[in-house]
């Protein structure tokens, strides 16, 4: 399903052609989702819109707060002009903070008890050449509290040219935020990602072989993701101290937006779309299938859908889905139609389960266990005869404590394992 103005387009036969379905959505860019049990949020230009029907119809709930969104302990947070919190899946909303902090925030991350927020727009010009206004907010009260971040960042500058109309340059700006346990991370534009580990009081900068300007972060484990404007994607191994380039495969190298889901890492690309790979970005394939719009700004995912958000595209801000069931089997069928294959997809921050899909070629005795990253087995969800084609498992992840897990499956003679994290 590919979203256009006023909401979804649709398919009927697998995605070959699509038709337009417009209902609700009105907006020139898609910033960020949320997903909030069965309820699906995304913060767009106008403000906030909802969906509880999978993405089929949407309405605005809330008309400020379209930067980005957040969450943390059953509420939902949203940053633009303040900060302000739902605690009924966005279905309302109320204001914490009157924006004194910036008239434009964005993003807005969780990690621990700490709130974080980039400022993009400085509310008022100190200088005629150049403002330093903190480029980073942390609060300690969900939002309620803000304190200037200052400590080895970057200040957010504006510069004014001369001229008639006067021109405005933006830099050094905080553009995501990323986080591997208590380790910190914020992409700065600039080609510069900064690193803290004391809950963002300090910070400094881990951007060794990391080319051009980084735009978004995403992580996968001990895995750190980046993406930049023209060098493409890059992976960190050692949280953020070196980088090398992943890019076979990937013919856009303008990413805008990455996504982690279980296995799975998306790229959202400038005029490409959207490129998958299943192996950590070791090999990257279009992942269009129909998409006509080819600027993606952010994902989403729930129990059933991928989400993507567009803006500005052909058909203004819009967002497409794409089943779950479908994203590995796609890219199996394409690679490997003769092998196993196994694929891992969590479903959310407050569902506690953990979609295992794997498929054999024929009839094989298949096993499925999950250990930790000691090599303890933790338990064994299958261990019998499938028949050939496509099955699905699921591990219920609520007795395990929060780490990175791996799923084991031997079908026959081959072995496959997949790293899953758990998140309390």
């Amino acid at each position: 399903m590919v979203g256009g103005i006023g909401g979804f387009r649709y398919s009927t036969d697998g995605g070959t052609t699509w038709t337009p379905s417009n209902t609700g959505l009105t907006t020139n860019t898609v910033n960020s989702f949320a997903v909030a049990g069965n309820t699906v949020l995304t913060s767009a230009t106008e403000g906030v819109f909802r969906s509880t029907d999978n993405g089929t119809s949407w309405a605005e709930v809330h008309k400020g707060g379209g930067s980005s969104l957040a969450l943390n302990g059953g509420s939902v947070y949203a940053a633009g002009g303040g900060v302000y919190r739902s605690q009924d899946s966005g279905a309302s909303w109320s204001i914490i903070d009157t924006g004194a902090i910036g008239d434009s925030l964005m993003p807005l991350f969780v990690n621990g008890k700490y709130f974080f927020a980039g400022n993009v727009f400085t509310p008022y010009l100190v200088s005629l050449f150049a403002d330093t206004t903190p480029s980073l907010y942390r609060s300690p009260d969900s939002g309620k509290t803000w304190m200037a971040i200052t400590s080895n960042l970057p200040y957010y500058q504006l510069l004014v040219g001369v001229g008639d109309p006067v021109s405005y340059s933006y830099y050094d700006y905080i553009q995501s935020f990323a986080a591997i346990g208590k380790t910190l991370f914020a992409g700065i534009q600039g080609n510069y990602v900064y690193r803290s580990t004391d809950s963002g009081t300090t910070w400094s900068l881990a951007s060794t072989g990391l080319a051009d300007s980084n735009l978004c972060l995403a992580t996968s484990g001990s895995l750190l993701f980046a993406g930049t404007a023209s060098g493409g994607a890059f992976l960190s191994r050692d949280s953020g101290t070196s980088w090398t380039a992943i890019n076979t495969g990937l013919t856009n190298t303008n990413i805008q937006a990455l996504f982690v889901n279980g296995s799975d890492l998306f790229a959202g690309t400038k005029g490409g779309g959207i490129f998958h790979s299943a192996d950590t970005g070791k090999l990257w394939t279009a992942f269009n299938n129909g998409l006509t719009d080819s600027s993606i700004q952010s994902f989403g995912v729930n129990g059933e859908y991928l989400f993507a958000g567009v803006g500005p595209g052909t058909y203004g801000g819009s967002v497409w889905r794409y089943p779950l069931s479908q994203v590995g089997v796609t890219s199996v069928q394409k690679a490997q139609p003769d092998q196993a294959s196994l694929k891992v997809y969590t479903l959310g921050r407050y569902d506690p389960n953990v979609s295992i899909a794997f498929s054999i070629p024929g009839p094989e005795r298949v096993s499925v266990a999950i250990y930790d990253l000691s090599g303890h087995l933790v338990t064994t969800l299958d261990d019998k005869i499938f028949s050939g084609g496509q099955h699905t498992l699921s591990w219920n992840t609520r007795t395990a404590g929060s780490g990175c897990y791996v799923v084991r499956m031997q079908a026959g003679g081959s072995v496959q394992v997949r790293e899953v994290p758990v998140v309390r």
